[in-house]
Order: C-alpha cells, then sequence, then structure tokens
C-alpha cells in the first residue's frame, strides 16, 4: 500500500499548472517510480531480524543467496569478538592474581623436584603430590571449553591449586582443581596414599596452555612444571589399541610372543606398555616390536620410594589413563587387558566383525561407548593338550570353568573420548550420555575373556572347578597362522624354541 507521504506528493504534482500530455504521462511514470520503490522499502527490504531494519546491501545479498554471508560474517565477528572478551578475561584473572600473589614465579629447572627420574613432585609440610603427565582434554563431550587432565598419587587433605602457565605471560592463571578418585588407595609406610585425578577447568580454548604445576595454596611456589600434552584431533588411527596396566617382574618370551601375535590375529595394531622394572630380558623382544610399529614401551618407576609389588601398583590407574589420554583420538576402542588374558570372539574371527555382530543382535543404531566381556578361567592345573606344540600355551590349554559373573573381573572395549577416567576392568567414571547405553555386556556365546593362570581360591573351590571343566576350542582356529608367526619370530630373535 502506497505511504502517507507518496500520496501527498502525487497531489502536488497534480495541483500544478497543467502540461502538455507527453509531460504528463512522464511526470506520472516518475509518481508511480517513487511509489514502487516506497514499496519495495516498505515490504522487501525489511527482513524479519527482530523488526530491525538492515541494510539494502545485506538485503540483496539475502534475497540473492538465500542465506545471508553478511550474516555468516556477523556470527564469524561475533565469536572473535567473544574469543577476544574470554581472553580479556584470562588476561585480566592473571594479571589480579599476579598482583595479589606477586611473588609467584615460573619455576626454572633446578627448582623442578623429580622422583625416581620421571615423576614431578612437591611436598608442603605433609602434603605430597606426585604427577607423570598433564594432557589438555578437548573432547567435544567435555563441553564447549577445554580442560586439563592430570592422573596423580597424593597425600593431600588441603584443597589443591592449578596454576595454568601461558607462553608471555610472567603469572600463571589460577584455577582449583576438581578431585576425583581413580582407585583405592595404598598404605606405604604409615602414609595412605590416594590415586585421583586432578581436573583444571580453563576459561578460553585459546590460547594453548603450555605448563602445569600444583600447589595446596593459591599464592605458593610449586616444584612442578609439567609441559602439557596436547593430541592432535583427527580420525582415529588405530580401530583397537591395547593398554596394559603397570608391570613387573619376569615375563616368559614365548608367552608374550604368543601373547602379541594373536592380539594382532584379533585385530590390534598397536599395544602400549608402563615398564615398572621388567626384567632386562624382555629388552630384545621389546625392541623387535617397537621397529615393527606395533608397541609402545613407557617407563614408569614407582610415584614413591617403595620398590615393592605396592610401591608399583600405586601408579596403575595413572598408567591406563595416560594411555587413554595420550590416545583418544589415535584409538577407536581402547581394548584393556593383561599379559594373561586374550578377548577371543566365539564366532567371528577378528574384533571388526565381533562388534558388527554385537551390534546387530543388540539391535544398535551406533557402536557402543563400551563392549564387557566376562571373564573364563583357564587354570593350568587342567590337564594340557601335549600335541600342541611346547611354545603355544593357548593351544595347550583348552579346559576352562564357566564364565564368572558380569562385574567379577570382566574386561572392556572403551571408546576413549566417553570416558573420565578408566581402571584394569572397566570405564570406572564415565561422562554422561543421555539417552544412550552406556555398556553392552556382550553375551558368553560371542565372545569371552581368556584368562590363563593357576587357580588361587581355597583347595575345596579349585576342586570343585577342576571337576566342571568345560573344553573351549575357540583359538584352534587361529593355530596355523599363529604358530607360523610365532615362529617367524623367534627366528628374527635367534630364540631357542626348545623347552
Amino acid at each position: 500500500m502506497v505511504n502517507t507521504s507518496t500520496m501527498n506528493a502525487a497531489r502536488l504534482c497534480c495541483n500544478v499548472r497543467k502540461p502538455d500530455r507527453k509531460k504528463r504521462k512522464n511526470l506520472l511514470f516518475i509518481v508511480a517510480v517513487i511509489c514502487g520503490l516506497v514499496f519495495i522499502y516498505k515490504h522487501v527490504i525489511r527482513i524479519s531480524n527482530g523488526g530491525n531494519l538492515i541494510s539494502h546491501k545485506r538485503a540483496v545479498v539475502q534475497v540473492r543467496h538465500g542465506v545471508s554471508i553478511v550474516e555468516k560474517s556477523s556470527k564469524k565477528m561475533m565469536m572473535v569478538m567473544e574469543s577476544k572478551d574470554k581472553i580479556g578475561k584470562l588476561e585480566a584473572s592473571i594479571t589480579k592474581h599476579g598482583k595479589s600473589c606477586p611473588t609467584i614465579v615460573r619455576p626454572n629447572e633446578s627448582q623442578i623436584k623429580y622422583q625416581n627420574g620421571y615423576w614431578q613432585m612437591s611436598k608442603e609440610g605433609s602434603t605430597e603430590i606426585y604427577v607423570l603427565s598433564a594432557f589438555y582434554d578437548d573432547r567435544p563431550i567435555v563441553g564447549l571449553l577445554p580442560v586439563i587432565r592430570a592422573h596423580v598419587v597424593s597425600h593431600v587433605k588441603e584443597k589443591v591449586y592449578c596454576h595454568v602457565w601461558y607462553s608471555g605471560y610472567d603469572h600463571p592463571y589460577v584455577t582449583t582443581a576438581i578431585v576425583t578418585s581413580t582407585g583405592r588407595g595404598e598404605k606405604i609406610g604409615s602414609i595412605r596414599y590416594k590415586q585421583v585425578l586432578y581436573s583444571c577447568p580453563l576459561i578460553v580454548s585459546y590460547p594453548l596452555p603450555s605448563h602445569l604445576s600444583f600447589t595446596t595454596s593459591s599464592c605458593h611456589n610449586s616444584s612442578i612444571y609439567l609441559e602439557l600434552t596436547v593430541p592432535i584431533r583427527s580420525d582415529w588411527q588405530h580401530e583397537f589399541g591395547i593398554c596394559v596396566a603397570i608391570s613387573f617382574g619376569m615375563i616368559p618370551i614365548p608367552e608374550f610372543v604368543e601373547w602379541m601375535e594373536i592380539n594382532r590375529l584379533l585385530g590390534v595394531s598397536e599395544i602400549n606398555i608402563y615398564d615398572g622394572n621388567i626384567s632386562s630380558n624382555m629388552s630384545k623382544v621389546f625392541d623387535y616390536y617397537v621397529n615393527k610399529g606395533l608397541l609402545r614401551v613407557y617407563s614408569m618407576p614407582p610415584p614413591v620410594m617403595d620398590f615393592s609389588v605396592k610401591g608399583v601398583k600405586l601408579s596403575s590407574p595413572a598408567s591406563l589413563n595416560d594411555c587413554m589420554l595420550r590416545n583418544m583420538y589415535r584409538y577407536r576402542y581402547v581394548v584393556i587387558i593383561d599379559f594373561d588374558e586374550v578377548i577371543v570372539p566365539r564366532q567371528q574371527l577378528n574384533y571388526t566383525d565381533l562388534l558388527k555382530a554385537i551390534d546387530k543382535q543388540q539391535r544398535l543404531p551406533h557402536s557402543s561407548p563400551s563392549y564387557t566381556f566376562r571373564n573364563a578361567y583357564f587354570f593350568s592345573q587342567f590337564p594340557e593338550d601335549t600335541s600342541q606344540p611346547p611354545y603355544l600355551k593357548t593351544m595347550r590349554r583348552r579346559y576352562r570353568i564357566q564364565p564368572s559373573g558380569i562385574l567379577f573381573t570382566p574386561k572392556s572395549f572403551i571408546d576413549p573420548r566417553s570416558c573420565l577416567s578408566v581402571f584394569n576392568h572397566y570405564c570406572w567414571k564415565r561422562f554422561p550420555l543421555p539417552n544412550k547405553r552406556w555398556t553392552i555386556f556382550v553375551e558368553p556365546s560371542l565372545a569371552l575373556n581368556n584368562h590363563y593362570k593357576r587357580c588361587a581360591f581355597r583347595n575345596n573351590k579349585c576342586k570343585l572347578f577342576f571337576e566342571q571343566g568345560v573344553k573351549d576350542d575357540a583359538l584352534l582356529r587361529y593355530k596355523d597362522e599363529l604358530d607360523a608367526n610365532v615362529r617367524a619370530t623367534f627366528k628374527h630373535l635367534n630364540y631357542d624354541m626348545k623347552p
């Protein structure tokens, strides 16, 4: 509809001295053009944007392309402004803390304290903090802002503060550590140490921090100055990667080689071992698999000055979680097993096909964050099949007991992008996943965790188990290929296969 101002303009035009017919026609054309422009301005250029008018240039872009390029630019501008605002808050927080605690300085190399060569430590009075590594955690499930994670062994009663260091700043960003238990802890001497996860929330995702310190006072200097590990976001490189908890002592070479080769046949393409004083006889075989790209070995002495089994196992949660966080984007699934265990499909030949079968059986629209497998003991006291090669333990020991209950020493595949903290059997602390099953308890008919060990239960119970033994030939399907691969490895290592 033509507005009032336009109509008035038309009336004025009509009240002037009448021109000739040609001029009148031109005048009416001009009036019509004016009316059309007014109509376009009021009814086309007005874009619904909270009732406000937007520029003609922006409106033309919207009409021409359907989606406003200018709107996209506006969103980017808002993100930049928001990022600048957050960086401003970070700078303000660092400056404020620097003014209130001017004595805090970035630790230099001489001020960093180490325990057993690898762990960094802080002792303040009766407080003890030991930390091996720290990770920048920007997994999508974490939320919009990243968090720094550090798995720690500690004896602390007070609140713990994170000093987050950024390049170019003399003082740290300080925040309170969120403490999460990751294990049962252990008493060493007169001190009970805790196994915990320290989480340090950040207020910006950029710039990236460089180092992390811990202290029990926001204004104290720390003797911990850990360089952050920043996993690179990417598609997974390995569908299945094994994480073995801290290991120590003697590992028989034939059993280790057999274990490595079985897992390769099942679809595992990388294995992580944390060396807590493994016998030196393994050096050559470790080097062989490291050079093949299948094995990664990390030195991990005890966090405290106790080299007994207790002291070594104190770092078990830290070893598994270091493995999970280090490979959060590299692995589709972390496989949590020990050297005397193998998760064996009962019908399929490899883990990829096994998960497809499980998902089909469970009618899952997508894969689960976790698959848990029941434990089945293959006790060494059962009779062996002596017709099989003496260096293939899994081929000789084919009697087992009935599968254990679902929560009794199971083993799991775990999506490292969905778990906050893992331990020896399953995900210990989970991120919430609304409207999604977190774990699939796999039917024994599809797969079992074969666990090869000596029966250590009470004599009467072991005797009962031996009477109820069941023959299990599921692994015999792999015998020929396994035997060939083990022999080839022994030949390369110049290892004598004779018993």
